[in-house]
């Protein structure tokens, strides 16, 4: 049970962590639209069939609090349209279950999980500095 406790306590921080990088903890939750990442990775992987489903711009978007972009949401057993994905809930499950497996993946490293998360090294620094209380 303490174990437990500690691997909720330390997934709350991680997620508490991320919202507060990526939505200024709650206060700017609005869509954002990514063109450099459009650019990039407009024609690999889910991207095409997500553009041709909801457009150029809504698919290479990120949506809520977390900033979840929808392909990653894709990637990871979402479903449902971009609205739904900004939808507090939703969002947060999705930071959950993306979080949980880039905990697993990079072996409970939360700074690789932050660099993962975001693909930044300089806001896995910003990131990694918040969680630690620094």
């Amino acid at each position: 049970l303490l174990v437990f406790n500690q691997l909720q306590f330390q997934y709350k921080t991680i997620l508490h962590t991320i919202k507060v990088m990526e939505s200024s903890d709650g206060v700017n939750c609005v869509r954002r639209y990514e063109p450099a990442f459009l650019k990039r990775y407009g024609d690999s992987g889910i991207m095409p069939e997500l553009r041709k489903k909801f457009g150029d711009e809504a698919a290479a978007s990120s949506y809520g609090c977390f900033q979840v972009l929808l392909c990653t949401a894709y990637e990871n057993g979402f479903s449902g349209t971009p609205e739904e994905l900004e939808s507090p809930l939703v969002n947060e499950w999705m930071a959950i279950t993306i979080v949980d497996k880039l905990y697993y993946h990079y072996e409970k490293d939360v700074w690789r999980v932050f660099k993962k998360y975001n693909g930044s090294t300089a806001y896995a620094d910003r990131a990694y500095k918040i969680y630690k209380g620094r």
